[in-house]
């Protein structure tokens, strides 16, 4: 159980956390 809410927290933390970098270095977020 402990596992499982210690990945859905870090996947919610990705979630929010790359949105917000993707505003802040917009030029290194997207390598096309």
């Amino acid at each position: 159980m402990v596992t499982d809410l210690v990945s859905l927290a870090i996947i919610a933390l990705i979630a929010v956390i790359c949105p917000i970098i993707c505003k802040l270095i917009p030029n290194k977020a997207v390598p096309e």
